[in-house]
């Protein structure tokens, strides 16, 4: 049996079932999202061999899985991948996605996960470690602006249109109010 994937229980934690995604080959789950607001839509990023890497949904609650992908990159370049649903506006979802430790993209959906847009332009082409540190959270009341994080911080306010830089360097001594550890691995806002 594989020790990694997406478990699932059923009856409140007592025993645990891996799920079979798209069979019984290995897989790495990075992130699950559960939609707020419709019953049974669960999100999970998946980094796998071959054409199965990337986001699957369930509508169902697990029982079936479908890969989007109208938009994201092929799943053959798609590797440790964050994922954000707005809390204001939970169709509003938000991806970082990793290709050979760097970020490969930014992509923000609108409907929910059907249709996806790149919106990271070239901001992020000297982020570095992705394989370690991929993070990515979105504002509570503001479905555009958006935080992710690899050594440093970067935020948007307008959806992605413009990022920059947050106010943190992981070069700066300990101590500098500027100062942030590279390592990101989970954003809370």
């Amino acid at each position: 049996k594989h020790a990694t994937g997406l478990f699932m229980s059923a009856n409140g934690g007592l025993t645990w079932e891996r799920v079979p995604l798209f069979g019984s080959g290995p897989y790495r789950c990075h992130d699950i999202q559960f939609h707020p607001s419709r019953l049974g839509w669960i999100y999970v990023t998946v980094e796998a061999l071959g054409v199965n890497s990337g986001i699957w949904r369930s509508k169902d609650g697990g029982a079936n899985w479908h890969r989007l992908g109208d938009g994201l990159p092929p799943p053959d370049k798609t590797e440790r991948t964050a994922l954000a649903l707005a809390p204001s506006d939970a169709n509003i979802i938000y991806t970082q996605i990793e290709h050979r430790t760097q970020v490969f993209g930014v992509y923000r959906s609108a409907d929910g996960g059907d249709t996806w847009s790149s919106i990271s332009g070239t901001h992020f082409i000297d982020e570095k470690q992705m394989s370690y540190n991929n993070v990515i959270v979105v504002h509570p009341e503001d479905p555009d602006w958006v935080l992710c994080g690899g050594v440093n911080l970067h935020l948007t306010q307008d959806g992605g249109q413009n990022w920059r830089q947050a106010a943190t360097q992981s070069n700066t001594e300990r101590g500098d109010p500027t100062y942030a550890h590279a390592d990101h691995h989970k954003l809370v806002m």
